[in-house]
């Protein structure tokens, strides 16, 4: 992929359904070779925030996955009580 110019920032929005439609938006940016230098988020968007900026390229996908798996779980309604 060419050099973009300038630097380029992600900014997750909080708001449960759209935390699960930024892992498909990370991914497109991720396939096509675009990666953050700079991760923005708040609510939801801070944890997959936190998930991006805390982990290598390689593994981003494969962790924000793990994390919306475990949340989609019954083990996360047990963990509330629910």
């Amino acid at each position: 992929m060419e050099s973009l110019p300038g630097q380029i920032a992600l900014v997750l929005q909080g708001g449960g359904a759209l935390g699960a439609y930024q892992v498909g938006v990370y991914e497109a940016l991720h396939e096509a070779g675009v990666e953050p230098d700079w991760v923005i988020g708040t609510s939801i968007g801070a944890i997959n925030g936190a998930i991006i900026a805390g982990n290598p390229p390689e593994t981003r996908m494969e962790r924000l996955m793990e994390f919306w798996r475990m949340v989609r779980s019954d083990e996360v309604a047990k963990l509330w009580g629910l």
